[in-house]
């Protein structure tokens, strides 16, 4: 079976609460219209404050038969956490959507990535907090968070709790998580559809967020990012979902929940955490070495 791709959105406000129209609300429901066209249901990380916000906007996800996860209380990245906090505000936002759709929400999403070297403390309370898995792992150097060295392909916590790592491919020797966000906006759709079309991809995903799909928003800063980092995510929005609809009707597939729930990742190998903390003394980042995928040693499962 060829690999297929399951479409996530993460849905939070990049403007921190500056945006009194509240745009990326208009901007989700355009995509739920869209996923309703290309008949695909997907996994939406929601960060819990924006949930509590907007409590109907959550429950019309849900009632689309989409996925409800969570994608952190208010979007502090890890590495900006502590955890005690952490593990307070996550299950207080977890058992807010909960309660709100009446279904388990198994499926996190670190904000920005920060799944680190540095913050593997998180994973270990993943389990007890009630994930079953988590997409929290860019395994490249990045110009905001990123795990250079980590594996690229689905892997197990020593908890059981499955990690979906970012797609990446490597273009002119710099590893890149093409399927997502502005990489996704800016990369060429054949050279994406070649890369998906690999026979050894595994857990593929593709990300994006209210801003991508909001073309007459205009330049505005994006929280922890320069003004040339806010410039880049304005531009190149207005075919995104023209993009999103090519590559879905061939590859798209259910929702992350669905695919963990199916066994489709029974077989993943277990890594120890201490291997994946080690990781942050590997070789120079955007070197070859440093994104190789067979630096980290299964442990037993």
């Amino acid at each position: 079976m060829p690999p297929r791709v399951s479409f996530t959105f993460d849905l939070e406000d990049h403007r921190s609460g500056l945006d009194p129209a509240s745009r990326y609300v208009d901007a989700t429901y355009r995509v739920l219209d869209f996923l309703d066209r290309v008949a695909v249901a997907g996994t939406f990380f929601i960060v819990g404050n924006v949930g509590e916000r907007h409590p109907a906007l959550v429950r019309e996800i849900a009632a689309r038969r989409h996925e409800v996860a969570f994608h952190g209380f208010d979007h502090t990245p890890l590495d900006e956490d502590e955890p005690a906090n952490f593990v307070r505000q996550t299950t207080r936002g977890k058992r807010f959507f909960e309660d709100l759709i009446g279904r388990d929400v198994v499926g996190y999403r670190a904000p920005i990535f920060s799944l680190l070297a540095s913050t593997t403390w998180s994973a270990e309370t993943f389990a007890s907090l009630g994930f079953t898995y988590s997409s929290s792992v860019l395994p490249a150097a990045s110009p905001r968070k990123g795990f250079p060295g980590a594996p690229r392909h689905p892997f197990k916590w020593p908890n059981g709790v499955i990690e979906l790592p970012a797609a990446i491919t490597d273009v002119g020797g710099i590893a890149l998580p093409f399927l997502g966000g502005v990489y996704f906006r800016y990369f060429p759709l054949s050279l994406m559809l070649r890369r998906v079309q690999d026979p050894a991809a595994r857990g593929l995903w593709t990300y994006l967020h209210p801003y991508d799909c909001d073309p007459d928003e205009g330049w505005q800063r994006v929280e922890r990012t320069n003004a040339i980092e806010s410039l880049i995510l304005a531009c190149n929005r207005r075919h995104t979902l023209d993009k999103m609809e090519r590559l879905l009707t061939g590859w798209g597939h259910a929702p992350l929940r669905d695919r963990v729930a199916s066994g489709e990742f029974a077989d993943a190998p277990t890594i120890a955490i201490g291997d994946l903390a080690a990781s942050s003394s590997a070789p120079p980042a955007g070197s070859s070495r440093a994104h190789a995928r067979g630096r980290f040693r299964p442990t037993e499962s």
